[in-house]
């Protein structure tokens, strides 16, 4: 998986976070400040929006919950691996 920096938005504002894993229903991203579990999270890429929720976070990392389960091209975009094609 290549490295991806990512936008995370939310009531509290925005961030960057890094995207170190990506699944059909979620992703683990490394963030500075952690939202609350349940939080309402829109995840921006350069060219998709993802909403969904936290499910975890422990230590500087969360897990997001998708709203709709991603496909091939939006898991391999998030993975940093291309642009969806």
């Amino acid at each position: 998986m290549a490295d991806l920096t990512v936008t995370l938005h939310s009531d509290g504002g925005r961030q960057t976070a890094r995207v170190l894993d990506v699944s059909p229903t979620g992703v683990k991203v490394a963030v500075e400040d952690e939202p609350a579990v349940d939080a309402r999270i829109t995840l921006q890429t350069a060219r998709r929006a993802f909403d969904g929720h936290v499910r975890w976070v422990d230590g500087g990392r969360l897990g997001l919950s998708f709203d709709r389960p991603l496909s091939k091209s939006e898991q391999s975009e998030l993975a940093g691996l291309g642009w969806g094609f």
